[in-house]
């Protein structure tokens, strides 16, 4: 302003002066009188100068405000993990607060190709998308420990009406960022209401439902803020249907309100999940006025849809609707009601103007004023059938326009099309909104419709008619979900996935049902639909076996049940191990090291197989491949002075495990070192309240003289200071260890390889029983299915398999140390026939106690004495005879006597038919007459023996240990008889399994007629298999497999005898024509390319892996396929492109895979001899 006083009196005179002021890029324009310029001048500056004063205060002020409000990012609803077909779009969101407010930002997404699933012959390609936030680290951590999950909810199955209650409690008490915890329901956040009700206390958080409907089925959860994110705790809540009656249907449930008008609403609800044994033949649509208890039922007949219209409502008030599901037993509970609806004109809302004026005034204008002229209204416009069902039609048009001020109501009329004879549709419904269902029309009829307005002045001329309409079914029941297909989960669930239904309807969900083995009743797993293909399935009885079924479920209905899923066992799925643990140096040479490490904590509920050994030289961080199945191993051609690092991965039935931690650098330099190395593998048995035994292993590297004893050691968990647990050295490799000192303490766990590690349990049970054995039993609270009992004693030795019979039953486990008596056969089945006719079968077996017991089972059923079949047991000879008086052909068929005399058991079988009959229809192919079975010889030798029958020349009979062939045993081929000595019974032999394999001789007998060098048959311990090579018109025909055991018979028919069958499954297959080498080696560096030539119709699938996993075309490997060949090129291999690639051709009618093993040697190395080089 002062120097605007220099300025101001310069300016030279004119009428009017225009002054701009800027700031900060906001600019002001002043028009000023001549008369008046100075004064003007200088008040514009100075107001603006106490503005800008002001305003700079102002944002100090607010400045300060923010900063006294800063707040670190917190994540409140993270982002969850999904799983989507390939080309499908998804959203991703979450929720972040802080002050200010937290700039989000997604880190690179990792997309896992994840495998291709090979279920019952069908492929699915699945991306899962794993797509983690980047958190904002926190201003000032608190230091003080976060609270966790302690206790948490299981699976609830609540009925319906009753009250659902969810509470876990905490590890500790909640910290301040912690209590903001939240209640998720289907990933949306639960807030409280007049029937839900939340409550968090510092150890405690629950949820309580009050009279829960089908509509609160989904899944519950609860996420806890910690420093590092979010986490949470996963419920399903499902509901049990409660009928009135036996035999009624369910409860509709998600009843919606849709197209509101004056008076009339559109509903839609979905079908129950359960009909009570017989179709639902309709529903019944209730509507209560708020304010009243009255329910007034709004249609005389069941209506088949799941939509309904409603007309008939009064313009301004307030209802609720709800529905019943009817069939021929009687009628459901009613649904939930809707939430309250008003009826209203939606339109009127556009029928008023708002005009603003100055200074804040308004001007409200409706159109009935300004159309109040018009007395006789105006006829409607575009009518027209908004929805058409097979048993109504629902009719809208446009308002007339001007409509007037009057209120309008409208007449509808009908005519069959063409006929030009109209009627009143609805003589007694008054329609004053825009819409109007029509019912009770002719399906086989046409007709046209027109609309008049009417108010009190009179009514107007009709409307032009409509299109012809006809009723036709809109709505049609979906098909059935097709392959549905169970998978293990856990030891209560299993997780069920099928394939939507191949029909152009929407789908609105699907109902699961199950059904445990050896029941009838199905039972519902869902009473609220599920929108997706894949679900998990909670509250099943472990280890029972259990069938599913899913039905669809759209506006017309349910579907028909799908086909019913293979029989699954319940029980937990197996997954790949974790990490191996403490990878440690146990010995070291000049190029050679010892590595172990400890097995890893979690096996993934399957045997570890062996592992996998990386080493790294610390100069080049390269990682490079030993393949190892031991935990403990030596690694050579090591460079002596470099530095090391080691890491394992555990491998199982499911795979290869993660990594686990590199080692330390270990430097490579040969032990001179006068102390021993470090014993290994310690770990922990019999876990007590107040004791424990530990055992290792002794060191690799003893030093420079014997080990002479151990000193042990133990700390709490999360101490760093080591207490003296023996003041003396043991020598032995074991150690109960007394606990005292840490009773209530936690130890620092180690992983243990042993089965069982049990805690607070009785000991070992010690007695005789009645027949003088000493017995063993112990008994555990739980087992699973990987569960194995390992006697031994000393902790050490393993006990004599000759003198000790071993016992699992359920989670009790017992052994005898004794000799295992099988009773012993004087004299074989034979068959007499006496003078008088009556046939005579007897047995004799050594002498028995009086307290022998007898089971005679005869064709699968056990029998007992008759009048007209005697039997006679007489123990103290061991004489059992068959007395049949009239033998006749009924009396034909298979006799097994079960003898059990205290423990000592043996069965013997008599297959008696007539041999007239016995080419017809009994078995004419080799087949095992007596199961393996074993006995102890006087010499303390082994001895497996079984027996074989209808043999013929060409019959052939192997023995197998662990899969491989045995050929040191003795086989009869005039009695069948066979038999296995083991001299010496070792520790590896008694840990195999002894297998019989009779499949190769089952062939031979079954392609006699086809055999030619074009057939190749072959089997295994899981399968058997015949290969036809070349095939031709003559290998058209009827195909069985019949797989024979004691008890019955397993038949497997494919008949080819069709041309197109025959076309399919045998010319059309995938195969491979032109397959790849066993082993290549080549040279780092250079350029690997595999060429694979395939056949088949359609062209098949080509699919490359490495080492099972699937190759994806990248700058190292190239795929060129062709329309019968395929190639893979590898540029620039090296060491890591070392191992096994498999082309796997697939087309509808089969598959077929070809593999050869990659070997890259270095410059300067020897290839392996015998090897395709390249």
């Amino acid at each position: 302003p002062r120097q605007a006083q220099k300025w101001v009196p310069s300016l030279k005179s004119s009428k009017r002066i225009s002054l701009k002021i800027s700031y900060k890029g906001e600019t002001k324009l002043y028009k000023i009188l001549q008369n008046s310029v100075c004064l003007t001048i200088l008040f514009c500056l100075n107001s603006l100068f106490v503005f800008l004063q002001a305003e700079e205060k102002a944002t100090l002020t607010k400045k300060f405000l923010e900063q006294r409000h800063q707040r670190s990012p917190e994540i409140m609803i993270p982002l969850r993990s999904h799983s989507v077909w390939e080309k499908m779009s998804v959203r991703l969101s979450c929720t972040i607060l802080g002050r200010p407010v937290p700039k989000k930002g997604l880190d690179d997404a990792t997309f896992l190709l994840a495998s291709v699933l090979l279920l019952y012959c069908w492929l699915s390609l699945f991306v899962a998308i794993n797509i983690s936030l980047f958190l904002f680290s926190h201003t000032a951590p608190d230091t003080r420990v976060e609270a966790d999950f302690d206790e948490t909810f299981k699976p609830l199955f609540p009925r319906e009406g009753e009250t659902l209650t969810l509470a876990c409690t905490f590890s500790s008490e909640l910290l301040e960022h912690q209590e903001c915890l939240a209640w998720f329901k289907d990933g949306i956040p639960l807030k409280e209401t007049k029937w839900l009700q939340l409550h968090t206390s510092p150890r405690l958080a629950s949820l309580k439902i009050s009279h829960i409907y089908k509509e609160d089925e989904g899944l519950y959860s609860v996420h806890l803020p910690t420093h590092t994110g979010v986490k949470r705790h996963n419920c399903v809540g499902l509901n049990y249907w409660d009928p009135l009656l036996t035999g009624v249907p369910g409860s509709p449930l998600d009843v919606q309100c849709t197209d509101i008008n004056k008076d009339y609403v559109f509903l839609t609800w979905k079908p129950p999940s359960a009909d009570g044994g017989s179709p639902v033949t309709g529903y019944y649509v209730e509507r209560c006025e708020r304010g009243t208890a009255e329910w007034v039922q709004c249609n005389d007949e069941p209506h088949k849809l799941c939509r309904f219209p409603l007309q008939g409502l009064t313009n301004g008030k307030t209802y609720y609707f709800r529905v019943r599901a009817v069939n021929k037993v009687g009628i459901s509970r009613p649904s939930m009601k809707t939430e309250p609806v008003t009826v209203s004109d939606p339109s009127e809302a556009g029928r008023i103007m708002v005009i603003d004026l100055d200074h804040g005034k308004q001007i409200t204008v409706t159109k009935d004023e300004i159309e109040g002229d018009i007395r006789i209204p105006l006829p409607p416009t575009q009518v027209q059938a908004s929805e058409v069902s097979g048993s109504y039609i629902v009719l809208n048009w446009m308002e007339p326009d001007p409509r007037g001020r009057e209120p309008l109501n409208y007449y509808v009329e009908k005519a069959e099309a063409g006929s030009n004879r109209w009627q009143m549709a609805n003589f007694e419904i008054p329609v004053s909104s825009p819409r109007f269902p029509v019912f009770g029309l002719n399906k086989d009829k046409s007709y046209q419709f027109r609309v008049k307005s009417v108010n009190k002045y009179g009514v107007s001329e009709p409307s032009l008619p409509s299109e012809p309409i006809h009723l036709r079914d809109t709505f049609v029941r979906p098909p059935p979900p097709r392959d549905v297909v169970a998978c293990r989960n856990t030891n209560t669930s299993v997780v069920l996935q099928w394939k939507c239904p191949q029909t152009q309807e929407e789908i609105g969900g699907y109902y699961m049902y199950s059904r445990q083995a050896g029941s009838n009743e199905w039972v519902t797993i869902n009473n609220k639909p599920v929108t997706c293909t894949r679900f998990t399935v909670d509250g099943l009885l472990s280890q029972k076996e259990y069938t599913f079924r899913v039905k669809a479920v759209n506006t017309a209905g349910t579907s028909e049940f799908s086909e019913e899923s293979e029989p699954i066992l319940v029980k937990a799925a197996i997954s790949t191990p974790s990490p191996p643990l403490d990878v440690a140096l146990l010995s070291c040479g000049r190029n050679d090291m010892v590595i172990g490490w400890k097995v890893p904590k979690f096996t993934g509920a399957a045997e570890i197989q062996g592992y996998f050994l990386d080493q790294c030289d610390v100069s080049d961080q390269m990682w490079h491949e030993v393949n190892i199945k031991p935990h403990v191993t030596r690694v050579k051609n090591l460079q002596e002075g470099h530095f090391y690092q080691f890491r394992a991965m555990a491998m199982n039935a499911a795979g290869v495990g993660a990594p686990s931690k590199p080692s330390n650098p270990f430097l490579c330099r040969e032990w001179t070192m006068p102390q021993p190395g470090p014993p290994y593998d310690v770990v922990c048995r019999e876990v007590r309240e107040n004791s424990l035994v530990l055992l290792w292993e002794p060191p690799i590297y003893t030093g420079q003289s014997p080990v002479t004893g151990y000193l042990i050691e133990a700390r709490k968990a999360g101490s760093e200071v080591w207490t003296a647990v023996t003041t003396e050295q043991t020598q032995k490799t074991w150690l109960k260890v007394c606990l005292k000192y840490f009773q209530n303490s936690r130890l620092i766990p180690w992983p243990s390889s042993f089965i069982f590690i049990l805690l607070g349990l009785k000991d070992i049970e010690i007695g005789v029983d009645e027949d003088g054995f000493i017995f063993l039993s112990f008994q555990t609270p739980e087992t699973s299915d990987s569960s194995q009992a390992q006697w031994m004693k000393n902790y050490k030795d393993d006990l004599d398999a000759g003198r000790v019979q071993k016992v699992a039953e359920g989670n009790r486990y017992e052994k005898s140390v004794e000799n295992f008596i099988v009773i012993g056969m004087k004299s074989d089945w034979a068959v007499d026939v006496l003078d008088n006719g009556t046939v005579r079968l007897w047995l004799q077996v050594e002498k028995l106690s009086p307290s022998a017991e007898l089971k005679l089972i005869f064709n699968d059923k056990e029998i007992s004495s008759t009048p007209a079949r005697k039997i006679n047991f007489d123990r103290a000879n061991g004489l059992l005879e068959i007395l049949i008086d009239d033998f006749s052909e009924a009396d034909e068929g298979s006799y097994t006597a079960q003898l059990k005399d205290g423990r000592a058991k043996n069965q013997f079988t008599l297959v008696l038919i007539d041999e007239c009959k016995l080419k017809k229809n009994y078995k004419t192919w080799p087949y095992f007459l007596e199961p393996l079975s074993w006995k102890i010889t006087d010499d303390c030798e082994l001895l497996i023996s079984c027996k074989a029958t209808n043999l013929k020349k060409e019959s052939i009979l192997k023995w197998f240990k662990d899969r491989k062939e045995l050929s040191d045993f003795h086989f009869n081929p005039q009695d069948g008889q066979s038999s296995l000595l083991l001299k010496e019974v070792q520790y590896t032999e008694r840990s195999s399994r002894f297998s019989l394999m009779h499949f190769e001789v089952h062939l031979n007998i079954i392609s006699d007629e086809y055999y030619d060098k074009r057939i190749k048959k072959g089997s295994s311990i899981h399968k058997v298999w015949i290969d036809i090579f070349n095939p031709t018109e003559a290998d058209k025909g009827k195909y069985v497999l019949e797989l024979c055991d004691d008890k019955q018979t397993y038949l497997r028919t494919l008949d080819l005898s069709g041309h197109a069958l025959f076309v399919c499954f045998i010319l059309d297959r995938a195969k491979v024509t032109k397959g790849l080498p066993d082993v290549v080696a080549i040279m780092e560096d250079k350029t690997l390319c595999l060429t694979c030539g395939f056949a088949g119709d359609p062209i098949p699938e080509i699919n490359w892996t490495k080492n099972d996993k699937l190759i994806i075309v990248g700058d190292q490997y190239k795929i060129i396929n062709d329309s019968n060949s395929s190639a893979i090129t590898i540029n620039k291999v090296s060491s890591d492109d070392s191992g096994k690639y498999t082309i796997h051709v697939k087309n509808k009618y089969g598959t077929e895979e070809a593999t050869v093993t990659v070997s890259v040697y270095k410059h300067g190395e020897t290839p392996i001899e015998g090897v395709l080089l390249i």
